[in-house]
């Protein structure tokens, strides 16, 4: 038993250190020039200046390592890289996503002698709880022409294999007041959406996520995924997660997921 939940820390620890890569390139860039501020100034003998600049550098070197040992109980899912899928996929690449790289499904027809488009995303959780769920990516596209949100296909979800629910924009503005927000990250459709929340037992799940509805606006099949983030409730992004609204989690109302 010990043996086994070592492997299972290890594993999701991996998880979660990917949820960090993009933006601990950011932030190594932000270092790189901080230190070369640092070094003109201590040149220019403005030693009181260099020892500021050396304190913001060791400031953030030790914040950005809590943030990595303290939320070890968040999951992110990259949504390039599904475990399953029932189509060839298309993987765009943009410094803006979160890991650098995004699926993007834009298609005219569906996968042949299938119902849908098809991923599947396995994961492991730490500590059992109700759970965030959010949906990096173009949101879930409306049944009305001539709106705004008929760009985007809705989709269907379901978790540990119960029944598939479809979301919409229209069943998202009911199961979320104020929805929605301006939670855009990458210009293009791509937003951050909390879908809703699921008690999660420790050990191993699956999300899956399929596409089977053509948009509104031109009958095409549309969803642009770049991960899939779980965050137990009450968790709140710090300031470095710049990707990330406060404003997602500060909404109580529920959208409970549970089967």
């Amino acid at each position: 038993m010990i043996k086994r939940k070592r492997k299972v820390r290890k594993d999701t620890n991996k998880e979660v250190r990917k949820f960090f890569d993009f933006n601990r390139q950011r932030f190594a860039s932000s270092l790189v020039e901080l230190k070369q501020i640092y070094f003109t100034l201590r040149s220019s003998k403005l030693w009181w200046a260099s020892v500021c600049v050396l304190g913001v550098i060791l400031t953030s070197s030790l914040v950005n390592l809590k943030i990595l040992d303290e939320d070890k109980n968040l999951v992110l899912l990259q949504g390039e890289a599904p475990d399953k899928s029932n189509y060839s996929l298309v993987i765009t690449d943009n410094l803006r996503f979160i890991a650098g790289k995004s699926l993007e499904l834009f298609a005219d027809k569906l996968p042949d002698d299938q119902i849908s488009f098809s991923l599947t995303y396995a994961f492991t959780i730490l500590k059992e709880g109700d759970y965030w769920i959010l949906i990096g990516g173009t949101p879930p596209g409306s049944v009305k022409a001539g709106v705004p949100q008929d760009w985007f296909s809705p989709y269907w979800i379901s978790i540990d294999g119960s029944a598939f629910q479809k979301l919409t924009h229209e069943s998202m503005e009911k199961a979320f007041p104020n929805y929605p927000k301006n939670t855009e990250y990458v210009p293009g459709g791509y937003h951050w959406t909390r879908i809703g929340s699921h008690f999660f037992t420790e050990g191993r799940h699956k999300i899956e996520i399929k596409v089977m509805d053509r948009r509104k606006r031109d009958g095409k099949y549309v969803m642009y995924l770049d991960a899939i983030f779980l965050a137990p409730k009450g968790w709140k992004p710090v300031r470095s997660m710049s990707y990330l609204s406060n404003e997602l989690f500060l909404d109580h109302a529920e959208n409970n997921l549970n089967s």
